[in-house]
């Protein structure tokens, strides 16, 4: 019903912080499906361009406007190049190492 998604939707927006774009890339990584990881490999490479390791400079947080109609982790925010950053987790890993998360999730 609208009065319950209306009342639930405040607090969701609220706790969005954890559907920050590194939190959400690396539980994709994490993820037993395959086309999950394949996303989240993507996100990183392509945030990388040609760089063998990821930039681990400071940068802001902001918390991600969410999708509310979001059927999975992948459509719950908007990828939009210079408002995702790579997570710090795997800016020290090779390319190649990035793309072993393709055949095996991440496991810690």
């Amino acid at each position: 019903p609208k009065k319950v998604r209306d009342a639930v939707t405040f607090y969701v927006r609220t706790s969005a912080w954890y559907a920050h774009p590194e939190c959400i890339l690396l539980s994709l990584l994490a993820s037993s499906d395959p086309a999950d990881r394949k996303f989240a490999v993507d996100q990183i490479l392509k945030l990388r361009d040609k760089s063998e390791f990821g930039d681990t400079s400071v940068r802001p947080k902001v918390t991600p406007k969410l999708n509310m109609s979001a059927t999975s982790l992948t459509k719950l925010i908007t990828w939009k190049s210079g408002e995702v950053d790579e997570l710090v987790f795997t800016c020290s890993l090779s390319r190649e190492e990035i793309k072993g998360f393709l055949a095996e999730p991440f496991a810690a």
